[in-house]
């Protein structure tokens, strides 16, 4: 018993370590996007606060993981050229061909004070067997690490587990499966230290399971009568229990992440879902807003401690749902929960301030002065930043008021930002398709 309660007390330590100065997996701390650094700047243009560019090998859209020292990051990397990716929301109904390209799937280690490679481990060489929407990659879904292993998910390749060092551990073959008019996957895996979770939502075979951290077998499966998502779940750890809260077309649900078993279920999302949850420990906020239907782009308030079908009828709240705001869900960017608020981009460029106890708008919606938008927003300083896919930051003040601070000029004018920003301590990492940037102080900078 004094063991186990050890080894509990370990992995709570380390998890607890990371929401200070990491961003162990996709959107940081608990998928949160939030960080209590006081350092990382708030403006930067090319010859001010950028420690350091490089170049990746081959391009991807997952996002950067950081531990310590160490950034680590995937890519795939193809054997001659890819096509351009198109700008701007992309609403056509056609099914992308799989390439013909041979792809070398890698994960990188990168040095966090200087971007100098430390390592690279390349684990598959070989050609897609699904295709791709022409502005996914097939590195899309950002690793994990607990500090002990680097858990990396490649939709072609399964889910795969290394040491900080690059060293393999395991490898557990998922299944490679048809999404919607071949789109591609994007949903990352996330972890407690115990087991890595990882939701599958294809048009054939649509599971959400648990796997051992340690030796990679299947903990539990549940399977789901599911169309293609491509939300990534959340561990939710509200006043009366830890559960895994996910996404998908027709509901979403929330599972015991011990043993599988549904929790509650929630209908009433739209046709296409990406955002992942967010939640405090009272409340999850669960949206979703499809760019073709804009008469059910939802988000709801689901309570702490919900059991069973909680799905709505003709109200707009129950005793497990505090509210639905109809038309407040974003089509791709997930909404951040920061300062008592509820903050929103969308993708046509708008900008929403909610209530957390009404879900109504704490100030009118904003418009964005320009830019399209797939990179979900983080929070830091008191600030919002939204990223453009051309590259562009806006800092937005997340106070009572709408304010930009500052309009930060892209670092790759050249590059498509579609990955999500991540940051540590000091600095705040950019991801295009073939470049990462380092923004940091100038002060700060070695």
């Amino acid at each position: 018993m004094m063991v186990r309660s050890f080894l509990v007390l370990a992995v709570a330590t380390s998890l607890s370590i990371a929401g200070e100065n990491d961003w162990p997996q996709f959107r940081g701390h608990k998928g949160s996007g939030v960080s209590s650094s006081i350092l990382v700047p708030t403006e930067w243009e090319p010859g001010k606060n950028v420690a350091w560019s490089i170049t990746i090998p081959g391009g991807g859209y997952s996002s950067p993981v950081i531990w310590k020292d160490r950034l680590f990051l995937t890519t795939a990397v193809p054997d001659k050229a890819e096509g351009e990716a198109p700008r701007g929301m992309r609403a056509e109904s056609v099914r992308y061909a799989i390439p013909d390209i041979t792809y070398d799937w890698r994960v990188l280690c990168l040095s966090t004070k200087d971007g100098k490679l430390l390592w690279q481990r390349s684990v598959k060489v070989g050609k897609a067997s699904k295709g791709k929407h022409a502005k996914n990659s097939y590195a899309t879904e950002t690793p994990c690490t607990d500090g002990q292993r680097l858990y990396v998910y490649f939709s072609q390749v399964g889910l795969l587990a290394m040491d900080l060092d690059g060293h393999p551990l395991w490898q557990t073959n998922i299944g490679a499966f048809d999404t919607y008019l071949e789109y591609g996957t994007s949903s990352s895996p996330i972890t407690d230290g115990q087991r890595v979770y990882l939701q599958c939502d294809n048009q054939e075979k649509s599971f959400v399971a648990a796997y051992d951290a340690q030796t990679g077998k299947e903990v539990w499966r549940e399977s789901r009568e599911e169309i293609t998502s491509w939300s990534t779940p959340l561990l939710w750890e509200s006043t009366t229990r830890t559960e895994l809260v996910t996404v998908a077309p027709k509901k979403a649900r929330s599972y015991d992440p011990a043993t599988g078993m549904l929790l509650w279920e929630l209908g009433g999302m739209s046709d296409y879902t990406v955002p992942i949850p967010v939640a405090d420990r009272q409340t999850c906020y669960i949206s979703s807003g499809f760019l073709i239907n804009p008469r059910n782009r939802p988000i709801f308030a689901v309570r702490a401690g919900a059991s069973g079908d909680i799905t709505l009828t003709e109200t707009l709240s129950s005793d497990s749902v505090a509210w639905r705001n109809p038309l407040g869900g974003p089509y791709i960017p997930s909404p951040i929960l920061y300062h008592d608020r509820l903050f929103v981009v969308h993708d046509r460029p708008l900008f929403d301030s909610l209530s957390l106890t009404t879900g109504k708008p704490a100030y009118p919606r904003q418009r964005l002065p320009s830019g399209n938008f797939t990179a979900s927003p983080v929070a830091y300083r008191g600030k919002i930043l939204c990223l453009t896919e051309e590259g562009v930051g806006y800092v937005i003040d997340a106070g009572a008021s709408f304010r930009i601070e500052s309009t930060n000029p892209a670092l790759d004018e050249d590059g498509l930002f579609l990955a999500t920003p991540a940051l540590d301590a000091d600095s705040l990492y950019l991801r295009g398709y073939r470049q990462l940037h380092c923004v940091r102080s100038s002060a700060q900078s070695p």
